[in-house]
């Protein structure tokens, strides 16, 4: 077994390598068929989509697992690399990569607010109304949106292969020519 990195570069998918994690993490056959059965219906970005009463439908006959079984098996799968993955929402998600961050982080605890509430309103309300809306000051505001912005709201991706039809298209184009070398903008 090589490093974590190596693992990575080797795996092809999301899902092999957080099936890879799965199986090295000490839970019981029956917990595994259930975090298998949620790292199946993560899509390409990392999300869980499906509410937790469809994956219990499908681990049936098999397993019978009630939706607070599959809520602990979830926590821990959100606990796997990339950080935010199976995340429901995209404040999960973000508040999953909040929480990994050393406590003394500027804007950590207004971030984890913004992230657990008024996530969504940002777009419209920007960063001022945002202030107001908290009752915070503009530059603590500001602070904790940029930490927020620089975290990752799609994990899968880090992990997802380039697909089959990405083309590589180049900003420019070198060929030999009567023993000189041309260059030319593609």
């Amino acid at each position: 077994t090589g490093s974590a990195a190596e693992r990575v570069a080797e795996t092809e998918t999301l899902a092999d390598h957080l099936l890879w994690q799965l199986h090295l993490s000490h839970l019981s056959t029956h917990d595994r068929s259930i975090g298998a059965a949620l790292i199946d219906a993560l899509d390409d970005d990392g999300y869980l989509r499906e509410p937790l009463a469809t994956i219990a439908d499908t681990l049936l006959p098999a397993v019978h697992a009630d939706e607070d079984e599959i809520l602990a098996v979830l926590h821990r799968i959100q606990r796997f690399d990339p950080v935010g993955v199976a995340a429901r929402t995209l404040g999960e998600c973000l508040q999953l990569q909040l929480d990994v961050l050393p406590d003394d982080t500027p804007g950590l605890a207004l971030a984890r607010q913004i992230a657990a509430g008024p996530l969504e309103r940002l777009p419209r309300s920007g960063v001022a109304g945002l202030a107001h809306e908290l009752k915070q000051p503009l530059d603590e505001v500001d602070t904790a949106v940029a930490l927020l912005r620089s975290l990752d709201p799609r994990p899968g991706t880090q992990i997802a292969p380039l697909s089959q039809d990405t083309y590589v298209v180049p900003d420019v184009v070198v060929w030999r020519q009567n023993g000189i070398w041309r260059a030319a903008l593609a």
